[in-house]
């Protein structure tokens, strides 16, 4: 996994409680799978960051790379262009650093995210809606995996920053990822 401050658990209390790890429990227990999870990220990582320093850190061989991003970049505004061009990238840079899957989490919703003021949330919301129908679009032409974002931010699942998940919405998150996993 690699990615944003979500990739690593920002939010959570301790690593056991973050996406990467909840993921790897949730898809051992309903795919029988032996998982090993390494988790790569940095708070306010975009789309370039993760291109240019956090993927070279794949290490082959990989079944699978998940990428959590999106966040950041509908923050910075990142152009469509600029976003569509360096995700086809990385799913390329994945791929040549020996990752057989590339999978991406959907753009998480900030629309629905309570703690953020109107109109900066509506706002958010639709920059967040664009960039993830653009994600898609690049998964379908790179053969990647889009996973999308089915999970809640209920205030009850969003830390105490008002911002990330909590441990429970990690789980709930982590749950709706292997639910969705195609690989």
């Amino acid at each position: 996994m690699l990615g944003e401050s979500t990739a690593v658990g920002v939010g959570a209390a301790t690593q056991d409680e973050a996406l990467a790890f909840s993921l790897a429990r949730a898809l051992a227990r309903t795919r029988d799978l032996s998982v090993d999870v390494q988790a790569v990220g940095r708070s306010g990582a975009n789309v370039a960051t993760v291109r240019r320093e956090l993927a070279l850190g794949v290490e082959p061989p990989v079944d699978a790379a998940l990428v959590v991003l999106g966040v950041n970049d509908t923050l910075e505004l990142t152009r469509g262009a600029r976003w569509t061009s360096a995700l086809g990238a990385l799913v390329r840079d994945l791929r040549s650093r020996g990752a057989r899957h590339v999978l991406f989490t959907g753009v998480p919703p900030l629309g629905e995210l309570a703690s953020l003021p109107q109109p900066t949330r509506s706002a958010l919301g639709a920059r967040a809606a664009y960039l993830d129908r653009l994600l898609a679009s690049v998964c379908a032409s790179e053969r990647a995996h889009h996973l999308a974002f089915r999970s809640p931010l209920h205030p009850e699942l969003v830390a105490r920053d008002g911002f990330h998940p909590s441990a429970r919405g990690y789980a709930a998150w982590a749950a709706a990822l292997a639910a969705a996993w195609p690989v």
